[in-house]
């Protein structure tokens, strides 16, 4: 499990709409938002991220950094280039770091790129590895409902990786 987690603005949404931002903590000691996804979904630190309950630790919001030459070749939006350069600039300096995006261009690029990819379904099984969620599909449902796609085989495999 990487020390580290580095999140997109998808997977805030998301939690956020279903109250589960608890569930970008399961696992890791430390959780950053890259500064330009905070300018999308919202700053907790102001109380103004959807879903943001006070009680949560503490979310790392770190400054953009310059988006290196075979991040820019994916032609990503500026969020996921900025999660992908972050990821990279911390993996240069020794840390072990995972990404958490879900659209399928931004998934494939941060694999090309030898980062560590999970997406907001993976957040929800880890809670039920760790205790935090009792059933995954019920959250699932609801994610679906705020606008979440997930195709039959994936939904499939999601809920066997849950044991459901």
């Amino acid at each position: 499990m990487p020390s580290k987690r580095n999140v997109n603005a998808s997977p805030l949404i998301l939690l956020g709409k279903i109250d589960r931002l608890d569930l970008l903590f399961v696992g890791v000691r430390e959780v950053v938002v890259p500064a330009i996804v905070i300018g999308e979904v919202g700053d907790p630190r102001l109380g103004n991220l959807p879903g943001w309950d006070q009680s949560l630790p503490p979310l790392g919001v770190d400054a953009d950094v310059p988006i290196p030459p075979d991040v820019w070749r994916y032609a990503l939006d500026p969020g996921e280039s900025m999660v992908l350069a972050l990821a990279l600039s911390y993996r240069a300096a020794g840390e072990d770091v995972e990404v958490v995006l879900d659209e399928r261009k931004g998934r494939r690029s941060a694999r090309a790129l030898g980062l560590t990819v999970i997406g907001t379904a993976r957040l929800l099984i880890l809670g039920k590895q760790g205790g935090q969620v009792h059933e995954v599909k019920p959250l699932l449902d609801e994610l679906e409902r705020q606008g979440m796609y997930l195709g039959s085989q994936l939904r499939r495999q999601i809920l066997e990786a849950a044991d459901e």
